[in-house]
């Protein structure tokens, strides 16, 4: 009981303090705060208000907090937006030196990102490039294709539109050494004279984004089953799949791969891969004072210089080929954050008159110069100085260039106030030691106290089979050996007086009363039967000639009833052999063959008759409709056969009764088989009469054996010609039906 007890306080302190219970009171127990699930997206301001609390004005939001499925407690909230603070401060630092295009690529692209959450600045391309001029050249080593151009921004699609005229840029030098119109998406079955090129401003800046180390490949998604190697002209090969940021609705997949640990991104125009370029169009004063110079925040550049405003260089560099081998060159051979310094000078050469020289241009490509030729460009320059609204709600980012332009003063604000409720109004706790210690001690005395007793009462039948295995505990006499005699004496004095026929005193149908002459009838031998009256042979015979009968007679018949035993006939005016077997007087007389030779009459009629027969199915009770086909006969005793075995299985067990009720109600079904007319030979293809009358046989055995409570072979022998089956309207006996089987 000690043990027990033991045992009941440890698992029931272990589970008190290990079992979480929700209360509205934090000091129930050891409680935590239960953080609420949360799925949205939030913006916030410059003022440092989430959207949806009071003072949030949506022209002022510079950042974009989206949560899927987060749950985390105020303190966790928190200590990620401290994270983030230190990602913002660290990409501050470096945008104080850093040009316009580089800063406003963060507002485009940069992102702090986990499984749960997505921190954003809220710059879109779509709105950073709708600037009110536009220009667009295609330019290469050889010059700038000055060929007539169309171009046009579609704000809503963030595309850039150029087109040519197909047999002007074909008829002119540097427009051709620059680019195949069909590498660009020209079909002159379709398009006529019409050769346009688009851009989408949202892939330009996610490529070059990627290739800038802004923005990891990860937080892309990938487009299903865009999987496909490039083959290079050297034999690498290249593992290529398309990618799109799920920020920008219906955004052109980008085409990124990687060689070693170097992964790049590129944007597809036409036919061929192109490479993201992005500069601001330069510092300088006035069109006519002086030449325009990349900016360059250790140059000194204040809120009014040109550094600040919105023209920029936008396009991308390419090679005269749909092969990609001398752009991997390119890109191998490249440092990213160089790639836009070194295009600098190539990229504003077409916008600014005599800006560089035939020898000063070869010396600006060269930095493409690859095994496989020099790259080519499309360059867009967009420009204007009046809004710099760099989001869809037209935040103001008024000095791009060399600030720190993503941390605030409020950020605190942020932090101590989330945008939605992160907790839950109760509390998950545990019980506290002391509660846990006390409860358990309790418990563990009730069961202790219940289970004891109870496994001692289980534990005892053990000890006792134990006990009497071993031989250590003698076993305790019941009765005295004069108790037992003089049971045995009067239970004998009982059995003989049953046995002689004398019950006065006694029931008839009582179980001993049958015992006793099922006992009688085991014992009996052919010479006679036990008589204690007297002991002359004669009377013995004459209990011997009567015992079938006194047998079969001295049992209750239930549902059946005696009838007279009808055998078959003879031939008309035969005479029944003396030779052959007692109640089959029908046979042709002198015939020695069988019941299926082909001497047997199967129309013989029944003559003879013998009382007290028990007949187990009844006579003429069933009124079903006769059975004659030979395969319904096989089928239905199959079937007879099936419940009569089950009865025999299930005899010794609880519902064996009702089982042996229906079996030998289903026996009744044998009045209607007409078995005569089968055929007396046995040919191996139709039914002959043998196998019918051995199939019956065998059923009426397991019944004899059921309805009696006898063995099967206490069936075949005692009870030969008192018992039997009405089939068809003529009642067989075990004996009748061995001699016509055997």
């Amino acid at each position: 009981s000690a043990t027990c007890f033991v045992y009941f306080i440890y698992t029931g302190y272990s589970t008190a303090i290990s079992t979480h219970f929700i209360s509205l009171e934090a000091n129930d127990g050891n409680c935590e705060k239960v953080p609420k699930e949360n799925t949205g997206k939030w913006y916030g301001t410059v003022d440092g208000v989430w959207s949806g609390d009071d003072g949030f004005l949506l022209s002022h939001a510079l950042y974009s907090l989206e949560l899927f499925n987060y749950k985390a407690t105020d303190d966790e909230y928190k200590s990620m937006m401290r994270y983030i603070e230190g990602a913002l401060q660290r990409m501050g630092n470096v945008a104080k030196t850093q040009d316009a295009a580089f800063n406003l690529m963060v507002w485009m692209a940069w992102e702090v990102w986990s499984d749960q959450h997505v921190f954003q600045m809220t710059g879109n391309p779509a709105d950073v490039f709708n600037r009110d001029y536009l220009d667009a050249y295609v330019a290469s080593v050889e010059g700038t294709c000055e060929s007539g151009t169309l171009t046009s921004y579609d704000v809503s699609n963030a595309q850039l539109y150029v087109e040519y005229s197909y047999a002007d840029f074909m008829t002119s030098k540097n427009c051709t050494s620059a680019i195949e119109p069909e590498l660009l998406g020209f079909d002159a079955h379709y398009d006529y004279d019409e050769f346009n090129v688009v851009l989408d401003v949202r892939s330009l800046v996610t490529a070059n984004a990627v290739n800038l180390g802004m923005l990891d490949l990860f937080s892309l998604y990938q487009v299903v089953s865009s999987n496909y190697n490039v083959t290079l002209q050297n034999g690498v090969v290249v593992e290529m799949a398309s990618y799109f940021d799920d920020r920008y609705e219906h955004m052109t997949p980008i085409y990124c791969g990687s060689i070693g640990t170097k992964t790049f991104c590129l944007v597809k125009v036409g036919e061929i891969l192109t490479y993201p370029l992005f500069n601001h169009f330069g510092d300088f004063e006035t069109f006519s004072s002086a030449v325009p110079v990349k900016c360059y925040c250790a140059n000194g550049i204040d809120k009014n210089s040109y550094c600040n405003i919105y023209d920029f260089l936008l396009g991308m560099l390419f090679f005269n080929t749909d092969d990609l081998t001398p752009m991997v060159e390119f890109i191998m051979t490249s440092e990213p954050f160089m790639i836009a310094d070194m295009a600098y000078n190539v990229s504003l050469d077409p916008f600014v008159y005599q800006y560089l020289t035939e020898s000063q241009r070869e010396t600006a490509y060269e930095f493409c110069n690859t095994s496989f030729g020099i790259c080519s460009i499309l360059m867009f320059n967009i420009y204007d100085d009046g809004l710099k609204s760099v989001s869809d709600f037209h935040y103001q980012l008024t000095e791009p260039a060399c600030t720190d332009s993503f941390t605030i003063e409020n950020w605190n604000k942020l932090v101590t106030s989330p945008p939605t409720t992160l907790e839950e109004q109760y509390y998950s706790c545990t019980a506290k030691w002391s509660d846990a210690a006390f409860n358990s001690l309790g418990i563990a005395s009730g069961n202790a106290a219940t289970m004891v007793p109870i496994l001692m009462l289980m534990c005892l039948p053990v000890l006792y089979i134990y006990l009497q295995a071993t031989g250590r505990v003698p076993p305790k006499e019941e009765y005295t050996v004069q108790e037992l005699e003089a049971a045995t004496k009067a239970l004998a004095l009982i059995m003989l007086r049953i046995r002689d026929g004398k019950l006065r005193g006694i029931k008839a149908e009582s179980v001993l009363t049958k015992m006793t002459h099922d006992l009688v009838s085991v014992a009996k031998v052919d010479g006679g039967y036990v008589d204690s009256d007297d002991e002359d042979s004669d009377d013995e015979d004459t209990g011997q000639k009567t015992s079938n009968s006194k047998v079969s007679t001295s049992r209750k018949l239930g549902p059946y009833y005696e009838s007279s035993v009808f055998l078959p006939t003879s031939k008309k005016n035969e005479t029944p052999s003396p030779t052959l077997q007692p109640f089959w007087a029908s046979f042709l007389t002198g015939s020695e063959s069988g019941p299926c030779s082909e001497s047997s009459n199967p129309m013989r009629e029944m003559i003879a008759t013998r009382k007290n027969v028990a007949v187990l199915n009844g006579m003429k009770t069933h009124r079903g409709a006769e059975i004659s086909d030979p395969n319904d006969i096989l089928s239905a005793l199959a079937s007879l056969k099936t419940a009569m075995e089950k009865a025999v299985t299930v005899r010794d067990m609880d519902g064996a009764a009702s089982v042996y009720k229906t079996a030998a109600t289903k026996s009744i079904i044998l009045q209607t088989l007409i078995v005569t007319f089968l055929s007396e030979q046995d040919d191996g293809e139709s039914v002959c009469q043998k196998q019918v009358y051995s199939q019956i046989l065998n059923i009426l055995t397991m019944h004899i054996s059921l309805e009696y409570k006898c063995t099967m072979h206490e069936a075949l022998t005692l009870y030969t010609s008192t018992v039997g089956y009405n089939v068809g309207g003529r009642v067989y006996t075990v004996q009748d039906l061995q001699n016509m089987c055997y």
